[in-house]
């Protein structure tokens, strides 16, 4: 059995995370998000991790090593680990997405969910730094940050699509579960 890889995308509280922890629950997948690489270093040098900090470090690091340097980084972190299925969450852009195709067995996931059920998440799940406080306008002013431009159009080069506006984790495991049938049965 290869090794399969599953990139997930999607705008921000679209659902990716569920998505990563019920693979991890139910397939014992590895899995890491673009923003935990990220995350690390910006807790080396005590700065919050907020999405505007997250947002300057990536923008930073593709601009001055390279636009795939995250792509090539998380490549060799999944390569790496043991398990069966290892889970990219969080890919945004095109370059993230050629890279991994060279993999035999990656499938790119994309989760789709309107603005105002995601706002909603953001501010409940209160994640980043900031979250339970934001506006609508400044959730919407995040949504179009540069690291988040591309991420939509990810959808057009997705193997599946799953829509999460139910606000039901039954429903988004069903759908998630009929994916990984499939998947696992072209192995």
């Amino acid at each position: 059995m290869k090794k399969i890889i599953v990139g997930l995308a999607g705008k921000m509280a679209s659902g990716k995370g569920r998505i990563g922890s019920y693979l991890v629950e139910k397939y014992d997948a590895d899995r890491i998000r673009s923003s935990d690489p990220l995350r690390r270093v910006l807790d080396m040098f005590g700065v919050p991790q907020s999405r505007e900090n997250l947002s300057s470090l990536s923008t930073f690091l593709r601009t001055t090593y390279g636009e795939n340097t995250l792509a090539k980084s998380m490549a060799r972190l999944l390569s790496e680990s043991p398990k069966r299925i290892s889970i990219f969450d969080g890919m945004r852009r095109r370059i993230d997405v050629s890279h991994f195709r060279q993999f035999d067995n990656f499938y790119l996931i994309y989760v789709d969910a309107k603005p105002e059920v995601r706002y909603d998440r953001t501010v409940t799940r209160n994640e980043n730094v900031g979250d339970a406080d934001l506006t609508r306008e400044q959730f919407d002013a995040r949504d179009i940050l540069e690291p988040e431009q591309e991420v939509e159009q990810l959808k057009d080069y997705a193997d599946f699509v799953v829509e999460n506006n139910l606000n039901s984790v039954e429903h988004l495991d069903t759908q998630v579960e009929e994916i990984l049938k499939k998947i696992l049965k072209a192995d």
